[in-house]
């Protein structure tokens, strides 16, 4: 009686799992509210469909493209928040450059990908942040102390925990995000 129990247990689970799965969405974002409250414009399911969303970058052209249902849709950069990825990934926009969020923390951490130069050395990815859908600027110690003004424990950790602002992008294997996130969680204790 107990082996028939588990078989069916174990059929009931091996079914009903899949309906418990997470949906993976990709789509663009008007705004932060769209964006807070999923509100998603020519939004697809990644596992059933699929679509593409050009930055045009090259030239530097100041809409996107989305191909959805097959059609190409045209939106001015500076009229979206920013797009989701099938792969996980978000990219936001402002003033028509895109940043790549890192991380959704307090702080939201950004890398701005720099194009690979075909002669000479590549250029370096910049490192930004914002506090929650602000606009991003540049990550370093003195813009973190400044988004935080009264926060003086989180100045003191920030200083005795990097040498440079190149280090603030670090990421903390421990407690599975930056060292700033961390940093400033712990400073509010």
């Amino acid at each position: 009686m107990k082996t028939k129990n588990l078989l069916l247990v174990s059929l009931f689970l091996t079914l009903s799992l899949p309906g418990f799965a997470q949906t993976i969405i990709s789509g663009v974002y008007k705004t932060y509210n769209d964006y807070t409250n999923q509100k998603i414009t020519f939004g697809i399911d990644c596992k059933t469909e699929k679509h593409k969303i050009k930055l045009n970058e090259f030239p530097n052209k100041s809409f996107i493209t989305v191909i959805h249902d097959g059609k190409p849709h045209q939106m001015a950069k500076d009229s979206v928040f920013g797009y989701q990825l099938c792969d996980g990934n978000f990219v936001r926009f402002v003033d028509n450059t895109d940043y790549h969020l890192t991380e959704k923390g307090d702080v939201w951490l950004y890398k701005k990908l720099m194009v690979k130069s075909p002669k000479g050395s590549p250029e370096p990815n910049l490192n930004f942040f914002s506090v929650a859908g602000e606009k991003p600027i540049i990550l370093t110690m003195e813009n973190l102390k400044k988004a935080f003004p009264n926060n003086h424990k989180f100045h003191d950790a920030l200083t005795a925990q990097f040498k440079n602002d190149a280090e603030l992008a670090s990421f903390d294997s421990f407690h599975k995000k930056s060292k700033v996130n961390h940093l400033l969680e712990m400073s509010r204790n």
